[in-house]
């Protein structure tokens, strides 16, 4: 890169290490990366076609995580750099270890789980188990779905919990491209799970979907009296 590129680089750091990310646009954050592998003439022709095909940058994020190749132009240094970020946004926000914290309502469960699906593209799924005392054991990833679909199987929820000696269990899954409105099967897959959990002792508190923006608590926006969640409650 040319004396040009890397002193419009500096000044975008300058920028974004004296004032923080608000002074910079999505664009120019966006270019700052770029212009670390790309001349600035090429930096500027991928922004173009970013927006242009994509709309918006969190659109871009979308397709680097889903794509092999989301679009003619990034080497394959800057793919590696740009798939990194969403992974290392997650790691922050997720921050210090949550075991034995006590989970109080539904809403600060999910704050407690939101940081698990940011960046994901495919609908995932983890699961928060707690003592009788509502106290976390542990934020376990069961797995990821290979597209818009994940499936909530019995088994591996008992494999992840049951040596925990949880007592109570939050489920929790993404719906990463669509709204936070939980599905027909989600619901059905749900009441069966809360039947089937129960036989070994362990109550279900909630069923939580993610979207991008949202979250929808299954035990207060499910039809009344489909599903029977266990209330909260701490020692």
């Amino acid at each position: 890169m040319g004396s040009d590129g890397t002193a419009r680089r500096d000044r975008l750091l300058d920028r974004l290490l004296g004032q923080g990310e608000q002074a910079l646009s999505d664009r120019e954050l966006l270019a700052l990366l770029l212009l670390y592998e790309n001349k600035p003439a090429a930096a500027n022709e991928i922004l173009d076609e970013i927006e242009r095909i994509y709309g918006s940058t969190a659109a871009f994020f979308d397709a680097v995580g889903a794509s092999d190749r989301p679009m003619p132009g990034l080497t394959d240094a800057t793919l590696l750099l740009l798939r990194a970020i969403p992974s290392l946004c997650r790691r922050a926000l997720i921050g210090t270890d949550k075991t034995g914290v006590v989970v109080r309502d539904t809403l600060h469960a999910q704050q407690l789980l939101r940081p698990y699906f940011v960046g994901y593209t495919r609908e995932s799924v983890v699961v928060l188990p707690l003592d009788a005392g509502n106290r976390a054991l542990d934020f376990i990833r069961l797995h990821t779905g290979s597209g818009n679909e994940v499936v909530l199987r019995l088994q591996d929820i008992l494999d992840a919990v049951l040596p925990l000696h949880a007592k109570h269990l939050i489920l929790a899954h993404a719906h990463p491209g669509g709204e936070s409105e939980p599905s027909a099967t989600d619901l059905v897959v749900t009441k069966k799970l809360i039947e089937d959990l129960r036989d070994y002792g362990i109550d279900v508190l909630d069923h939580l979907v993610f979207s991008r923006n949202d979250c929808t608590s299954m035990a207060t926006a499910a039809p009344k009296g489909m599903l029977r969640f266990a209330p909260y409650k701490w020692e």
